[in-house]
């Protein structure tokens, strides 16, 4: 297994190989990795946390960035054998429990970069529980949250994780993206960028070209993970 970097973000940049825990991250998984490279993130919040790759980590988004992240309501349970009861501690898969000082409770369940979330309210989950959310949902978040919902019978009803996994299909690119960024934030210039990315040969052959191609991608994927660190990474959590 690939251990990933677990110091500071990107501190290993010029390795390709420092990268290969990326290869299955969902889009929440990318977000996190571009928001924990951002110095006012670090600064707000702890440095070790942000140490922390999307693999390692226990991130609760909020459900208004974050359609992905499911509502709910819970109700005492009627009576023991109750179909629809709902406990926490009978649950096989990793959870973590956030309780707010609203008495909000949010709800993690993750696996490998994975992850399921619910926005809580009402009975608390320390004792069994009935769990129920909206019928109608918003037209725009119609699909994310009825994923959620899916993946949360899956866990309660087989319990276990989600089989499937909802890699984000423009991973490779934003692994050039994040890595060209790490070296930005190091203070590499392009150059040197660009042999962690494509291979010294080829930054020798193409580097000098007046057409600027390799000198352009690489000032692009700069520019990218500058934008998704500074606030682009939400687009992702949609």
């Amino acid at each position: 297994m690939v251990k990933p970097p677990n110091s500071s973000p990107g501190a290993d940049w010029r390795r390709c190989a420092a990268y290969d825990y990326t290869a299955a991250l969902p889009r929440r998984g990318w977000a996190w990795e571009f928001l924990r490279r951002d110095a006012a993130y670090r600064r707000a919040w702890s440095e070790a946390s942000a140490a922390r790759t999307a693999t390692e980590a226990v991130v609760f988004w909020d459900s208004r960035a974050c359609p992905h992240v499911l509502p709910i309501r819970a109700l005492p349970a009627a009576v023991q054998g109750d179909s629809g009861r709902f406990s926490l501690s009978e649950v096989p898969c990793r959870a973590a429990l956030l309780r707010m000082p609203d008495g909000r409770q949010h709800l993690l369940f993750s696996e490998s970069g994975c992850a399921l979330q619910l926005d809580i309210r009402g009975t608390s989950l320390s004792e069994p529980v009935r769990l129920l959310t909206d019928a109608v949902l918003p037209a725009v978040h119609l699909r994310a949250r009825l994923a959620t919902l899916e993946g949360l019978a899956n866990i309660v009803g087989r319990g276990r994780f989600p089989d499937y996994r909802m890699i984000e299909p423009r991973g490779r690119r934003l692994r050039v993206v994040l890595q060209a960024l790490d070296g930005w934030l190091a203070g590499a210039p392009y150059r040197e960028i660009a042999v962690a990315l494509f291979g010294e040969a080829r930054v020798e052959a193409d580097w000098r070209d007046p057409r600027d191609h390799l000198r352009d991608q690489v000032r692009r994927a700069v520019r990218r993970g500058r934008e998704l660190m500074r606030g682009g990474y939400r687009k992702l959590l949609r």
